[in-house]
Order: C-alpha cells, then sequence, then structure tokens
C-alpha cells in the first residue's frame, strides 16, 4: 500500500472513532434523560398527589410541575385547595430529583418531620414549605443544601434549626414556629429575615452585615445589638419585652416598629430616614422628633407622654396621640400639620375649645378627640372646610350648643361614615342636615340634652341605606317611635333608650331583619309587644325593660331563643299571662330578666340550660322551683316575691353562684339537684354502668373542654392586641370603627363561659348534653 493511501486510512479512522464516540456519548445522555425521566414520573406517581396525571403520560404538561429543555423536573410548585391535605412529606421521593431546583409545597397540611432524604436535592436553590403542619427540628442532612438562596418554613410547628452551611442564603423566613435559638453566623449574604412569633428570647445579628428587612415581633427579646446592621430599612419588633433599644448606627431605617414593649424612651438622633414609626403600648413620657423630617406616619398611642415636640414634621400623614397624659389647650402646632389624613388626639386631658384653626387641615379623613374635657360648640370651619372627612368622633367631652348651626353638614361631610357626639351636653334638635348625609354608617347621638319629638323631615333618613348602627340613648326625646326606621333594613344595632317616647311599638319593626341589638328601654311604651319581633332571627339582644307594656309574651319572641338571643330583658312591665310551655323545650338564652311583671304559671327551662343570669322576682309565678336545676352556669338567680312551693335551692349545686334571693315565697326547707337525669324506674345496676361510663367520657372530652377555652383565650387576645396594637396601614385606619379595649372583667366572664359550654359536653346524661348548634350558638353570643 502507498503512503498517501496508508495516511488517508490513518484520517478517516480518526473520524470515525470521533463520530463513534459522539454517537456513543449522544446515546448514553439520551438514555440518562430518559431514566432519569421515568424515575421522576415513577416518584410522582407514588405520591398520589396529581389527581390528573393519567390525562397525560408526560409528566411535564402536569399541574404545579415545571421541566428544563432535557425534560427534567426543576420546579415543583405544589398548591393545595381548601380541604386538601397531602399528609407526609416522605411520599415525595427527593432522591428521584437530581436537577430540582425550587420546591414549593405550601399550605398543604403536610405534617411530621422534614426528612433526612431532603439533603439529596443537591441543586435546590429555593424551598417553601410555609403553612402545613411540620414538627421537630431540621435534619442534619440540610447542611448539603449549600446553594440554597430562599428558604421559608413559616407557619408550621417546627421547634430547631442548623442553618451554618447555608452561606448562599439571602432570604429565611422561619416565622409563626416554635424556635428558642438559632445561629446566623455564617450567613452574610442574608437579607431578608422573618423571625416573627417564635419563642426567642435573645439572638445574635452581629455577622448580618447585608441585611435590610429584621421582622422580630412576638417573641420575649429582652435586648438586640443593631451595630453593625447599617444597611437595615425595616425593622418591627413589636410585641416583645424589650426595656431599652439603641439604635443610632441604623441610618438607612425607614420603618421602625416598636409597640407593646416595656421601653420609657429611645434616641433618634441619627435617624433621619425615617419614615414610619410606631412607639404605642409602651411607657414612654416624652421625646422630640424634630429631626425626623421624612416622617409621614407616627403612632404614640397609649403611653405616658405629658408633651412632645412635633415641629418640623410638615410630611407627617397619621398622628396617633391617643391614650396618654396630654394636658392644656389643642396644640396650635397639629394645624400646620397640612398633610394629615389621620389624626387622634382621644383620651387625654386635653381643655378649652377645638380650634378653628383645625379646619384648615384639609386632608383630614379621619379626626378623633374623644374622652377629653374640651367645650364649647363645634367651629364652622371644621365642618365647613374638611371635605374629606369619613371619621368625626367628639364623643365624651363637655361640647355644646346646637350641632350644626351656620355650617352645612350635607354640603361639606358628603364623605363622612361615622359620626359620634355622643356624651357631650348638645341640644335642641337632631338636624335635618343629617338625612342627607347618604355615606353614614355609624351614628352616635347619645347622652345628650337632645329634645322634642322626632321630626317628620327626619323620614328622609330612610335614604340612609347604608346605616348600621343609630343611638340616641339618653337623651329627652319624646313622642311616637317613627315608623319610618323600618326602611333602615341595613340596621345591626338600634338604640333608642332612656328617652321619654310613648305609645306602641310598631310592628313595622320586625322587618329590621339585620337587627342583632334592639334596645327600647327606659321609655314611656304601652301595648303589646309586637308578634313581628319573630322575623328578627338575627336579634341577640333585646331589652324593652321599664316600659309599660303589656299583654303576655309572644310565643314568636319564645322562638328567637331557638335562634341568636343572648340576651332578653323585659322587667319592669306590665306583662301578664303564664309563660308559654314551649318556653321550656328552647334553649334559652344567657341573660334572662322578667322580673316586675304579673307573670304566672309554672316555670320550665330546656335541658341544656346555658342561663347565667335569671330574675323573675316579683312576679305571680307558682309550682316547684326543680327545673332550675337544668341550669347549674348561673351566677344570679333571683326569684324572689313570687308564689314558688315545696323546697328551696340548695346553692351548694351552683358552683359559679354569686348571688341568690328565693325569699318571699313559701319554700321549705332544700332540696339536692340530682347529679343526673335518672328516672325512678332505672336499676342501681344501670346507675353503677353510667358511673363506670364517667370517667372514660371525661378523658374523652377533656382536650375539648381545653380546646375551647383555649380558642376563646386566644380569640379574646387576638382582639385585644387588634385593638391596642394600631399598625400604621391607610387601609385600616380608613373604616373608622373605633375598637374598645376589653376589660379584664369581660376576657374573665367569656373564658368562663367557653369552659361552662365545654363542661357541658361531658354531662353525664348524653340528653342533657348541647348539640353542636346549642355549643355554636352559645360560642357566637
Amino acid at each position: 500500500m502507498c503512503p498517501t493511501s496508508s495516511k488517508n486510512l490513518t484520517v478517516h479512522m480518526h473520524n470515525f472513532t470521533y463520530v463513534l464516540m459522539m454517537l456513543i456519548f449522544v446515546l448514553a445522555k439520551t438514555s440518562a434523560n430518559d431514566f432519569n425521566k421515568s424515575r421522576e414520573a415513577k416518584a410522582l406517581l407514588a405520591t398520589n398527589w396529581w389527581e390528573y396525571r393519567n390525562a397525560s403520560s408526560d409528566h411535564c404538561t402536569w399541574p404545579y410541575i415545571y421541566c428544563n429543555e432535557e425534560g427534567s423536573v426543576y420546579w415543583i410548585d405544589f398548591y393545595c385547595d381548601d380541604n386538601e391535605g397531602l399528609g407526609d412529606l416522605r411520599s415525595l421521593d427527593f432522591a428521584s430529583f437530581p436537577n430540582l431546583e425550587r420546591l414549593s409545597i405550601n399550605v398543604c397540611k403536610l405534617e411530621g418531620s422534614i426528612p433526612e432524604q431532603i439533603g439529596l436535592l443537591s441543586n435546590l436553590t429555593h424551598l417553601s414549605l410555609s403553612g402545613n403542619q411540620l414538627t421537630g427540628k431540621l435534619p442534619h442532612s440540610f447542611s448539603s443544601l449549600t446553594r440554597l438562596e430562599n428558604l421559608d418554613l413559616s407557619n408550621n410547628y417546627i421547634t430547631g434549626v442548623s442553618l451554618a452551611n447555608l452561606t448562599r442564603l439571602y432570604a429565611l423566613d422561619l416565622s409563626n414556629n416554635y424556635i428558642t435559638g438559632v445561629s446566623f453566623a455564617n450567613l452574610t449574604r442574608l437579607e431578608n429575615l422573618y423571625l416573627s412569633n417564635n419563642n426567642l428570647t435573645g439572638v445574635s445579628l452581629a455577622n448580618l452585615t447585608s441585611l435590610e428587612n429584621l421582622y422580630l415581633s412576638n417573641n420575649y427579646l429582652t435586648g438586640v445589638s443593631f451595630a453593625n446592621l447599617t444597611r437595615l430599612e425595616n425593622l418591627y419588633l413589636s410585641n416583645n419585652n424589650l426595656t431599652g433599644v439603641s439604635l443610632a448606627n441604623l441610618t438607612s431605617l425607614e420603618n421602625l416598629y416598636l409597640s407593646n414593649n416595656y421601653l420609657t424612651g429611645v434616641s433618634f438622633t441619627n435617624l433621619t430616614r425615617l419614615e414610619h414609626l410606631d412607639l404605642s403600648n409602651n411607657y414612654i413620657t416624652g421625646g422630640s422628633f424634630t429631626n425626623l423630617t421624612r416622617l409621614e406616619n407616627l403612632d404614640l398611642s397609649n403611653n405616658y407622654l405629658t408633651g412632645v415636640l412635633l415641629a418640623n414634621l410638615t410630611r407627617l400623614k397619621y398622628l396617633d396621640l391617643s391614650n396618654n397624659a396630654l394636658t392644656g389647650i389643642l396644640p396650635a402646632q397639629i394645624a400646620g400639620l397640612k398633610n394629615l389624613y389621620h389624626l387622634d388626639l382621644s383620651r387625654n386631658k386635653f381643655i378649652g375649645q377645638i380650634p378653628s384653626s383645625f379646619g384648615s387641615m384639609v386632608n383630614l379623613t379621619n379626626l378623633y378627640l374623644s374622652a377629653n374635657q374640651l367645650n364649647g360648640s363645634i367651629p364652622p370651619a371644621l365642618i365647613t372646610n374638611l371635605h374629606k372627612l369619613e371619621s368625626l368622633d367628639l364623643s365624651n367631652n363637655n361640647l355644646h350648643g346646637p350641632i350644626s348651626s351656620r355650617a352645612n353638614l350635607h354640603v361639606s361631610f358628603t364623605s363622612l361614615r361615622y359620626l359620634n357626639l355622643s356624651h357631650n351636653n348638645f341640644n335642641v334638635k337632631i338636624p335635618s342636615q343629617l338625612v342627607k348625609l347618604t355615606s353614614l354608617t355609624t351614628v352616635d347621638l347619645s347622652q345628650n340634652q337632645l329634645m322634642g319629638s322626632i321630626p317628620s323631615y327626619l323620614d328622609s333618613m330612610a335614604n340612609l341605606t347604608n346605616l348600621t348602627y343609630l343611638s340616641c340613648r339618653g337623651n329627652l326625646l319624646t313622642g311616637k317611635l317613627p315608623v319610618w326606621l323600618k326602611n333602615l333594613t341595613q340596621l345591626v344595632n338600634l338604640d333608642l333608650s332612656r328617652n321619654n317616647f310613648t305609645d306602641l311599638i310598631p310592628p313595622s319593626f320586625g322587618s329590621m331583619v339585620n337587627l342583632k341589638v334592639l334596645d327600647l328601654s327606659d321609655n314611656n311604651l304601652n301595648g303589646p309587644i309586637p308578634s313581628s319581633f319573630g322575623n328578627l332571627s338575627q336579634l341577640r339582644f333585646l331589652d324593652l325593660a321599664m316600659n309599660s307594656i303589656s299583654g303576655p309574651i309572644p310565643l314568636d319572641i319564645a322562638y328567637l331563643m331557638n335562634f341568636n338571643l343572648g340576651h332578653l330583658d323585659l322587667h319592669h312591665n306590665r306583662l301578664v299571662g303564664a309563660i308559654h310551655p314551649e318556653f321550656g323545650k328552647l334553649l334559652p338564652p344567657s341573660y334572662l330578666d322578667l322580673s316586675s311583671n304579673q307573670l304566672s304559671g309554672y316555670m320550665s327551662f330546656g335541658n341544656p340550660c346555658f342561663l347565667r343570669h335569671l330574675d323573675l322576682s316579683s312576679n305571680l309565678m307558682t309550682g316547684a322551683i326543680s327545673s332550675v336545676c337544668d341550669c347549674r352556669y348561673l351566677e344570679y338567680l333571683d326569684i324572689s316575691s313570687n308564689h314558688f312551693v315545696r323546697k328551696a335551692l340548695n346553692l351548694g349545686d351552683f358552683p359559679y353562684l354569686s348571688f341568690s334571693n328565693q325569699s318571699q315565697n313559701h319554700l321549705n326547707g332544700e332540696m339536692g339537684c340530682p347529679s343526673n337525669n335518672l328516672t325512678s324506674g332505672q336499676s342501681e345496676t344501670n346507675e353503677h354502668k353510667r358511673r363506670k361510663q364517667h370517667v372514660p367520657r371525661l378523658t374523652i372530652f377533656l382536650p375539648i373542654i381545653v380546646g375551647l377555652c383555649f380558642l376563646v383565650v386566644a380569640r379574646l387576645f387576638y382582639n385585644r392586641e387588634k385593638a391596642t396594637t394600631k399598625k400604621i396601614q391607610p387601609e385600616i385606619i380608613k373604616h373608622g370603627d373605633r375598637l374598645s379595649y376589653p376589660t379584664d372583667r369581660l376576657i374573665e366572664k367569656e373564658i368562663l363561659h367557653a369552659c361552662h359550654v365545654a363542661l357541658a359536653c361531658i354531662l353525664t346524661d348524653p340528653k342533657a348534653r348541647p348539640t353542636m348548634r346549642n355549643v355554636s350558638q352559645e360560642l357566637s353570643r
């Protein structure tokens, strides 16, 4: 063979080898991809999480699955319906997803601990498992997820974490767990850290020099150092145990929330970029904020302020100084804050008149000056100029004169929704212009000196179709109850008590089907209770006491008890006749006062009976009082001055009773209430069996008791925090609804009532236990 041919053959052999190698490589890669795809599909099928999986054999087309160009899963973004639960996270074989970069399974009721196998996802950059029921500590294999940049495990039951090797993390959310401690020593890239609602007592942040957003609210922190966090822009520390805090180096800070701590003072000298500041619910006595020239929102409510300097705060839009110890006349400097849309100076000790200059704050939408010692009349400028006003509260002062004089309410207050002028000395008549404020939802004119009959021109109030709350309680109003009130079909609360209204209760009141509270007590009303009241199925509170109402109690009222009625007060009227037997078959309210009438007949109550207050005194009732034995949760009992016979109740059978009066009857001796409802025909054997069943029943229902009580406590404290901790957000403020502080006594009574209901669930006699409907009704009252 010639040399040329040999050379060509060598070249061809090289080319052939190269092509063969490339072909082998492509085939191997294709085979590997096919293997991975098959393995991924099988792993997804094994979870039973994809109900549409049979629609296509290609798992890359399934919901919540995203594949790369090679057809391998790189992102699982699972979404669950409200009632859907995925169970254990171990259902997912992590080893089958070598290319997975993002895993999101949120609010899917995942249970148990995070499995060790998760460490096999070495390419993972984003992991989100928030809103599940995951428990325990993070597995040791978590340290293998070294590429992780974003980690969200919020809203679970996790107790411990180890994050030492996750040096690429820039966002970490562990909020709403049970974590007591965590180290961030190596997380120098971290920019966003969320640790709110845990059990942290201390935390070291020294190395987190890149941090921009830090959320530590609702923990047990007593002190934190922020010395190196010079890039921090948002800091949330509300609801902790802080007594002092040093913020000198936080020169980039824009939003600072320190409410509900034990702070007595804070220095803001270097925080010149601050825009939002919340120091509410602390122990601060004073301070200067004059250098915070960028400040837009300032909340200093619920402190002990005796003075405050606000000069230079020309950008301020929200200012809350309520519930402090501020004195003197209303400060003129406030009127210079032209950008204010929310001003709350209520619950202080201000005196004097409302300055006319307040009318220059033309951007105000919410103005609260209640619970001070202000006097004089409402300045016309306040009404004339504040066209944007949505909420106006001047209650609990010494203001007097007509509600409007030279000013036109209906021209100025076109946006007004909340109007509270209660507990003042306003006199003359209700202003006619009120009927034209069609945006109103709440009107409170109670405890003034408004006089005369409600004029006929107010029948145009029927146009106030948004009105849900109307109170004229404690005035000098006379005449008939206005029939046109029936047109206020959205009304939820109507209080016309403590006036001098006369004549009949209009039957048309029964058409206000959304009413939950109706108080017509302490007037001069007469005639019967309208049977149309039976239409008020939403009614929870009905008070017709201290009138001259006559006739029997309509059976329709009794039927209301089976809906929502929890408070019925008819005392000091002229009601006659027997209490209808149907009353004994229905669920009684928790408060029932029928005293000082002329009611006769026997007394009977449904079982279970959740009455806490029962007053039947000064009537003509007869028979035995044994049915009261079903009402074991009574706190107040007065059946005096009747004609009851046989034996008196043994007060030891009512463990919650604080007042009792059974006098002026025909009672001899005491009777013990039966511990159960056994009939005389039942044998001792049955009694023995039921006693044996009592212990396991208690064991079964004890968690229910604890759970119900805990839920009510949680709800009450949530409402209390909601009422006292005001987040500086315009969406909340715009509503203008005033949240009152729940008193300790109210909290105590609510907790006790919930426990009463829970205890009823373990009564020995199954027939005596409340139904789920009964329980729902009682807890909603």
